[in-house]
C-alpha cells in the first residue's frame, strides 16, 4: 500500500514494475499521479526536467494536462502512469521504457510526442 508519510508516495521506484493488485492500482489512480515541482537534478549535459512538460501547450497558448506523465524523484526520469498500471505486456510491440522511464532530457519533447500517440500508450489510457 502507499506509505503517506513518504514526500513522494506514488513514485514508481517504490512498486513493482508490473502491479497486479486491484487494490494497489486504485489506491494509486485515487492518491494521484507523482508530479512534484522541485528544482530538478541536472544531469552530466547540464540538462534537467521541467515540470512544464507536465502539459501540453497547444498553438493559441492553452494548457492541456498530460495526466499520465509523471516524475520519479528517485529515478530522476519521468513515466507514464497509464502504461505502468494498464499496458498491455502481451502486446507484440511493447515497449517498457516509459515504465522504466525516460531521461533523455536533450529529446524529452520528441519522445514525449511519440509516446503519447503510441497504440500501446493509446490502448492503456
Amino acid at each position: 500500500m502507499l506509505n503517506l508519510q513518504d514526500d513522494f508516495p506514488t513514485d514508481i521506484a517504490k512498486f513493482p514494475w508490473t502491479i497486479t493488485d486491484a487494490n494497489l492500482i486504485r489506491s494509486l489512480i485515487l492518491y494521484g499521479p507523482c508530479k512534484p515541482d522541485i528544482n530538478f537534478p541536472v544531469n552530466n549535459n547540464g540538462k534537467r526536467f521541467s515540470s512544464s512538460y507536465y502539459f501540453l501547450t497547444t498553438k493559441s497558448g492553452t494548457k492541456i494536462p498530460r495526466t499520465w506523465l509523471c516524475y520519479s524523484y528517485n529515478l530522476d526520469c519521468v513515466y507514464c502512469e497509464s502504461c505502468w498500471l494498464f499496458a498491455d505486456r502481451s502486446y507484440g510491440k511493447f515497449k517498457w521504457d516509459w515504465i522504466y522511464g525516460i531521461n533523455d532530457w536533450n529529446h524529452l519533447s520528441q519522445s514525449i510526442q511519440r509516446h503519447e500517440s503510441s497504440i500501446q500508450h493509446l490502448d492503456a489510457a
